[in-house]
């Protein structure tokens, strides 16, 4: 992927989201307590999306020449940060605090781990897969203390 593919790539994913967090944002009113059944679909619905948009890049496998089982075995190592994400959407489906924990820890370690490793893809890597680990984590703890504080008022 050329540079110039690659820099549009991360600013289309970035404006996505950004659009998507404005959009929440102007149509909640922050005054009067929400009913928040549907605001706790958006963390989960970014993180199903990442996961897929994650194993997207694992179809490579079948561009190799390999046997069945070794593309079996690529196509499941290649999956393991996706399969990991959507384990953790699960265990974490009820509990919005420790969804908020494990996504914004998952970004920071995804982030550092990203920079340390891979310097030539950094800007699209951070935007296209932390960030949305990092909004997920970020909604999670709202859907916390909103319907916390809605519990005690």
């Amino acid at each position: 992927m050329s540079k110039k593919r690659q820099f549009r790539f991360g600013i289309s994913a970035f404006c996505m989201y950004i659009f998507t967090i404005c959009e929440i944002m102007l149509c909640a009113n922050w005054e009067v307590p929400l009913k928040f059944h549907w605001i706790i679909w958006i963390p989960r619905s970014i993180m199903v999306i990442t996961a897929v948009f994650m194993m997207l890049f694992s179809l490579d496998i079948f561009e190799e020449k390999a046997g069945i089982l070794k593309t079996i075995l690529g196509l499941f190592m290649h999956n393991i940060p996706s399969l990991i994400m959507l384990l953790a959407l699960i265990f974490t489906w009820k509990r919005p605090f420790w969804g908020g924990m494990f996504f914004v820890v998952l970004a920071v370690a995804f982030s550092i781990w990203i920079s340390i490793c891979f310097t030539k893809f950094l800007v699209t890597d951070l935007l296209a897969f932390a960030l949305p680990m990092l909004i997920s984590g970020a909604f999670f703890f709202f859907v916390h203390f909103k319907s916390k504080q809605r519990s005690l008022s």
